[in-house]
């Protein structure tokens, strides 16, 4: 298994989102946590299948939160292989 980890930083503000995929390089999980100024907004963790389409989501989301977890991916670097 293979991960492609990215991260915000600022001073009152914090998103880290890790990305997990198979051999194959399927997208097979995601873990998103992001905290504010008010504390904690979302830690979720999400599971994917084959096709790449979100099979569970469990953990935790701030009333507002609302945002769909596949926003929170990113493209993997060209050249990077799994």
């Amino acid at each position: 298994m293979r991960s492609l980890t990215y991260a915000r930083l600022v001073p009152d503000n914090r998103l880290w989102v890790r990305q997990s995929y198979d051999r194959a390089g399927r997208l097979t999980g995601l873990s998103v946590s992001w905290s504010g100024f008010a504390g904690r907004l979302l830690d979720v963790r999400g599971s994917f299948d084959a096709r790449g389409r979100l099979v569970k989501e469990s953990g935790f989301r701030a009333r507002g939160v609302t945002t769909p977890l596949r926003s929170y991916l990113r493209a993997v670097p060209k050249g990077v292989t799994c």
